[in-house]
């Protein structure tokens, strides 16, 4: 079920911290771990979730245990994988996405990745990630 172009790229204010590399991270943005005191986890893909004022550390999720529960990280061992842009987010195919304003309700505050863009609905087929 489309939701008619409603996939935003995190466009809404969001809390401001750098990532190692000195990239704002923000929700829905993906992240490789590095320099970790946890050496197993260096290199690992995540999707940064929300930021923890009180620990100053970031929830992120990943494919393997203990990621995939969810995991607090200090911004300092995160590089964004692709910036983001806080006005004008240019929308493409592997970006992470997260669903606003849908209709189907369910849908709403969903992580997805952009697939494709079909120019005749004005609509992206995205795919939904095994982090939620």
């Amino acid at each position: 079920m489309g939701c008619g172009g409603s996939v935003a790229a995190a466009q809404e204010p969001r809390p401001r911290a750098q990532a190692s590399n000195g990239v704002e991270l923000v929700p829905g943005q993906s992240a490789i771990i590095r320099n970790c005191p946890n050496a197993r986890l260096n290199g690992e893909q995540v999707i940064v979730q929300e930021y923890n004022e009180g620990l100053r550390e970031w929830t992120v999720k990943g494919n393997k245990f203990p990621l995939s529960a969810g995991m607090s990280l200090s911004a300092q061992f995160l590089e964004v994988v692709e910036p983001a842009h806080s006005n004008g987010v240019e929308l493409a195919p592997g970006q992470s996405a997260i669903i606003r304003n849908c209709q189907n309700a369910r849908l709403n505050g969903e992580q997805v990745i952009l697939q494709e863009y079909n120019e005749g609905l004005g609509e992206w087929t995205v795919k939904g990630t095994e982090n939620r």
